[in-house]
């Protein structure tokens, strides 16, 4: 699975990365809706101790003009410096280190 990663989460994590620390808990949500092709997205982030997690789902329409809606979960564990994003209707997850996302961010 190639390693695609949301730039808002990814901006998320590396302000965030330091403050994942603490024994604070955090939930955050947010919804959008774009009016130029009707898609939406909403996400619920949940903060806590060493890590973070990031609940997506974003309705669109494919190529083929069809409503489509995929889901997807992003898991950051600041004490291992991990990221997972798994996207259960494809089977797959994909997992980066916190230096190949600075890395991926630079380009």
């Amino acid at each position: 699975m190639k390693k695609n990663v949301n730039f808002l989460s990814a901006v998320l994590v590396l302000s965030l990365s330091s403050a994942a620390s603490s024994q604070l808990f955090i939930k955050y949500e947010s919804r959008q809706k774009y009016e130029k092709d009707g898609s939406s997205s909403e996400s619920s982030h949940y903060f806590s101790g060493k890590a973070l997690r990031i609940e997506n789902e974003i309705d669109y329409k494919d190529e083929k003009g069809q409503r489509k809606k995929q889901i997807s979960y992003t898991i950051i564990r600041n004490d291992k410096k991990l990221i997972w994003t798994i996207i259960p209707e494809q089977k797959g997850y994909c997992e980066f280190t916190f230096e190949e996302l600075k890395k991926y961010a630079k380009k």
